[in-house]
């Protein structure tokens, strides 16, 4: 990784990976976590700008750390118990 390149881009992008067959070297880690975090206004939660994983860590079941979107598409309807009901016919 470049420092150079990353600081002129560090505004454009929020969340970065790099996925390696092998595992990150301490220069690699060290600009990873220059990097800093991302703190989305819409989304509660801190996560790594730059992450660094392994193929070994992706399989073992380790996820890119990024903020959840959840879309709420229907309203809930109010719940009724049997006597609240009216007879239909």
């Amino acid at each position: 990784m470049d420092s150079s390149t990353d600081h002129e881009c560090q505004g454009n992008w929020a969340i970065g990976a790099l996925i390696s067959l092998r595992e990150p070297t301490k220069p690699m880690l060290t600009e990873a976590a220059a990097a800093g975090f991302y703190e989305s206004k819409d989304f509660p939660g801190r996560h790594p700008r730059l992450q660094i994983l392994t193929i070994a860590e992706l399989m073992a079941g380790r996820k890119l750390e990024y903020p959840a979107h959840r879309v709420e598409t229907f309203a809930k309807a109010e719940r009724k118990t049997k006597h609240d009901q009216e007879e239909m016919f």
